[in-house]
């Protein structure tokens, strides 16, 4: 169906532990999509942080290195998501 997914899934924490230590873990799925960026960023501008988020884009077998970038909530668009989304081995921290 390709729409935005977005669960928790205690079964992948073994695997994503290698990239972060982070409390709260989601699994996000979809299609590599404006229109899937858009809910994806119109989502996270919705949560209220109390702390930054990490976006990764990973196979979670592979278990290498990744690139990060940084950006805050306010210069946040649907182009900086779909870029992270579409580019495997890479993580967006959100402040």
């Amino acid at each position: 169906m390709d729409n935005l997914c977005i669960r928790k899934e205690d079964d992948i924490l073994d695997d994503v532990r290698f990239y972060t230590d982070k409390e709260f873990i989601y699994q996000v799925s979809c299609s590599f999509d404006k229109k899937r960026a858009k809910q994806l960023l119109d989502y996270i501008k919705d949560i209220k942080l109390i702390g930054p988020i990490e976006l990764y884009s990973i196979w979670l077998d592979d278990k290498v290195d990744v690139g990060y970038s940084t950006v805050s909530i306010e210069n946040l668009n649907e182009e900086i998501i779909l870029k992270i989304i579409e580019k495997h081995h890479s993580s967006l921290k959100i402040k």
